[in-house]
């Protein structure tokens, strides 16, 4: 109540107390009936004053205070016809036979009006029009006070999909990056796996640290049990979440549905009261019309014998027709004023306002209750969610940490055996190459040393063979020069045997004489012969040393 009351205007509280305070006075002056009249003359006008400021304070919305229920945001206020401002109500009746214009608005027109209409008519058209307004009004307040519930439950359920909507997109992208996340993780946990091939160099392999590939291992199936575990749970939590949306979407339909039938069996309501009201007046019209047709044709009669008058009556002939005009225009009025007053009270009798603001207040309550349980609940869930990803992380990165560690030191052990080996591989070769070299160097210089003795031994022996060849050629000639000698001496002997012969021919020589020269014939043939045999045999030395010296 004092919750209630806050949401009060000042204006309706002293209302209330200064028409409790007249009460009280009425009732003294009542018992005591000992006061004068115009105390009560007095009494009666303040009572009516109250009244009127109340009346005043429901027609003017302006005065009041928006009595929200929130804090944080602004509620859409809802708008009615109160809130916009008033027609100036004294305004003109023009009237021109009867041919009435814009029937509802406050201000009635009729083309080309001419006359004027006396002050008195104009005050009662005034009072009516006022109260015409101020009935339709109302009834336009309470349809677009409807109107405007309707609409905010509306904006409500749309509200609620749209949040369900984006929860829903929220959590397929949450999905999404969580399968993306498992795939690197598992693409990363098999490339770990699979190196445990290291590389040879030179035949030399090095070879991994058994155990702490088989806690690296592990470790690694830990981490895919987790994941398959969230995986899991992300599963069944989507799978309630999913069932609840349905549950809400379908409670939500069913009751769209009831709010339908209740308001189509309203509208029936209303159709069937507004129908009897309708046959109700007209029955009441008719009945009307019924009596007051007798002085209707005497007026007739009176203004055909009006007419007939000279011309200085006509002005006033005319006022009283207008006059009879505008009684007949405020009767219709004042009919169309009881019909919306009755419509009025039977839309209030279906729903008042202190019952829509009751509600509006209950709904706005709701609504704040469960915004703050949601705000609650994801609060705590989103607290929960974060300790458990922190944990998580934390240990993650701890076995991250010892992973690459020990990976780290693995591959330093393994880096470090390889520099080793490749220096020793290094030093090894290097060594190999330069006794290789080395035997090449000595290889080189005993085969140079051996060609230069070959050399020198060719030179000696061609040195000799030409000596031997030039000795050759010196006995050569020498004998040849001996030989030319001797065959010059054995022409000679010829010719000196010859002569000789001759002579013993002549001189009749002995046969022991003869006998000794055929040998010495024979001596000198078989020597000639020798020393051509040597000729050949040197020339042939000669070609073959040539050739021998050709080819080297």
């Amino acid at each position: 109540m004092m919750n209630q009351l806050w949401h009060v205007p000042k204006n309706y509280i002293e209302g209330t107390l200064i028409m409790c305070a007249f009460n009280e006075i009425i009732t003294a002056a009542i018992e005591l009936m000992t006061l004068p009249v115009l105390t009560l003359l007095f009494v009666v006008l303040l009572y009516n004053y109250g009244f009127l400021r109340l009346l005043k304070w429901f027609l003017t919305p302006d005065q009041r205070l928006n009595s929200t229920g929130y804090r944080r945001r602004k509620i859409p206020d809802i708008k009615t016809s109160r809130s916009k401002p008033k027609k100036s109500t004294s305004a003109l009746v023009q009237l021109n036979d009867t041919i009435i214009k814009d029937t509802d608005t406050a201000q009635l027109q009729v083309s080309d009006g001419k006359f004027p209409i006396f002050n008195s008519c104009e005050s009662k058209s005034s009072t009516t029009l006022y109260n015409i307004e101020s009935d339709s009004k109302q009834k336009m307040e309470h349809q677009r006070e409807e109107d405007n519930f309707i609409t905010v439950l509306s904006k409500r359920e749309r509200r609620s999909l749209q949040h369900k909507n984006n929860q829903q997109q929220k959590n397929d992208e949450e999905q999404q990056l969580m399968n993306q996340q498992k795939q690197k993780q598992q693409q990363h946990h098999m490339l770990l796996q699979n190196q445990n091939d290291f590389p040879t160099i030179n035949n030399i392999v090095v070879t991994p640290i058994n155990p702490i590939l088989a806690e690296n291992n592990a470790w690694a199936k830990a981490l895919q049990t987790k994941d398959d575990n969230k995986a899991k749970i992300l599963n069944a939590e989507q799978k309630i979440t999913e069932s609840e949306c349905v549950d809400k979407q379908k409670h939500s339909e069913k009751e769209q549905e009831l709010e339908k039938q209740h308001k189509l069996k309203k509208q029936q309501q209303k159709s069937e009261e507004r129908q009897q009201l309708e046959e109700k007046r007209k029955q009441n019209n008719q009945k009307k019309q019924e009596k007051p047709s007798k002085p209707v044709d005497k007026e007739r009669q009176k203004n055909s014998k009006q007419e007939k008058e000279p011309e200085k009556q006509c002005d006033d002939a005319m006022n009283e027709k207008c006059c009879k005009n505008h009684n007949t225009i405020i009767e219709e009025l004042r009919e169309e004023n009881e019909k919306l007053r009755m419509q009025y009270e039977s839309s209030k009798n279906n729903w008042t306002d202190i019952e829509f603001k009751t509600v509006l207040e209950g709904v706005r309550a709701e609504i704040e209750i469960k915004r703050l349980d949601a705000i609650k609940s994801l609060f705590e869930k989103h607290q929960t969610a974060m300790d458990e990803l922190r944990s998580e992380h934390e240990a993650e990165i701890k076995g991250l940490h010892l992973f690459y560690q020990t990976r780290l030191n693995d591959l330093q052990l393994d880096h470090g055996l390889a520099v080793r080996a490749i220096h020793t591989n290094h030093a090894i070769e290097v060594n190999d190459l330069r006794n290789i070299i080395y035997g090449q160097n000595q290889r080189h210089g005993t085969a140079m040393q051996s060609l230069r003795d070959v050399h020198a031994k060719v030179s000696k022996e061609h040195q000799d063979e030409v000596r031997k060849y030039e000795n050759t050629i010196k006995d050569q000639e020498i004998r040849i020069k001996t030989l030319i000698e001797e065959k010059e001496l054995c022409a000679q002997e010829k010719l000196v045997r010859e002569l000789s012969e001759k002579n013993i021919d002549q001189h009749h020589i002995t046969i022991e004489p003869q006998i000794t020269n055929e040998h010495n014939d024979k001596d000198v043939d078989i020597r000639t012969a020798t020393i051509a045999d040597d000729d050949t045999v040197d020339t042939m030395d000669m070609l073959n040393n040539q050739n021998l010296t050709t080819l080297q």
